[in-house]
């Protein structure tokens, strides 16, 4: 029954929460290890496997297939890609910090969704804001 209450979008907003606070803790983790030099920084790859569920969606699959689409989403870890000027420790804490900060944002936008659906539902049901 809560899986049909929260919906398609609701599941997915959750699944980007647990995705942003995953990110937030790979973030502090090449952040506490910015100064070693063996360290291999990491990223968690979450949007890049919203692909298949975006064009389920523009393609207007049924619900049954976005469904199949939602259950593939799952983030991962990969190794974040050793490039440019990125030596200097302080430019990939700044990155690492920029990220941070872009992840917050991200998390609490989604929260924010939520909390606004949330209060849509309540309203719904109850007929009180």
């Amino acid at each position: 029954m809560i899986k049909e209450l929260q919906g398609i979008t609701g599941r997915l907003a959750l699944q980007a929460l647990d995705a942003y606070y995953l990110r937030h803790q790979v973030l502090a983790n090449n952040i506490a290890n910015v100064d070693s030099e063996s360290f291999q920084a990491q990223r968690l790859n979450f949007e890049a496997q919203l692909g298949g569920l975006k064009a389920a969606v523009v393609d207007g699959a049924s619900d049954h297939e976005i469904e199949r689409q939602l259950e593939q989403v799952h983030p991962f870890l990969e190794a974040k890609p050793a490039t440019g000027p990125l030596s200097d420790p302080s430019l990939r804490l700044d990155e690492e910090i920029t990220l941070v900060a872009q992840n917050t944002l991200q998390y609490e936008a989604v929260l924010t969704a939520l909390a606004r659906r949330g209060a849509l539902m309540r309203i719904a049901l109850t007929g009180q804001p």
